[in-house]
């Protein structure tokens, strides 16, 4: 029923039986097969309790993780960042925003803790500051204000008659 190196699965209830290995043909006159499960232990089981796993269910062996490096020197992320930067100004400036526009990271982290939070902020023309965990919403919610409160201001009455 069974050839050498078929990957078999005993059958359950649940269909969540272990995978073994064929080591050798199934016998037809015992209805036995001889199988290793994933560690290599030889046993043998009967035939009518194993079932063919089919080719999409590969058994995948478990690796360790391997260590990532950084594929970026300090120095280029450091120029990536400034690109960053100038984008973002000048997003700010495609939307109507014609004032001094700050930005400011700020990264704090307490004596003795692992965590470092970091905070990002931005303000237009000495408004209030908009702080937020990412520099893109900070600058769009600093820009939206400023725009609106731009809006919204009276003009000047002249006195001139």
């Amino acid at each position: 029923m069974f050839s050498a190196g078929n990957v078999v699965r005993n059958i359950t209830e649940d269909g969540t039986g272990d995978i073994y290995y064929v080591r050798a043909d199934s016998d037809f006159n015992t209805g036995i097969t001889e199988i290793n499960d994933p560690d290599g232990v030889s046993m043998t089981w009967d035939t009518n309790d194993l079932e063919l796993v089919e080719g999409a269910q590969e058994v995948h062996e478990s690796k360790p993780m391997e260590l990532v490096q950084p594929s970026m020197r300090p120095e280029d992320i450091i120029v990536e960042f400034d690109k960053y930067i100038v984008s973002l100004i000048e997003r700010a400036r495609s939307k109507g925003c014609e004032c001094s526009i700050y930005l400011k990271v700020h990264a704090y982290n307490a004596p003795g803790s692992t965590e470092t939070k970091v905070d990002y902020i931005a303000c237009c023309q000495y408004e209030e500051d908009v702080t937020s965990g990412d520099l893109t919403t900070s600058l769009d919610i600093a820009v939206r204000r400023h725009l609106e409160n731009k809006a919204l201001q009276v003009p000047a009455i002249s006195h001139y008659k």
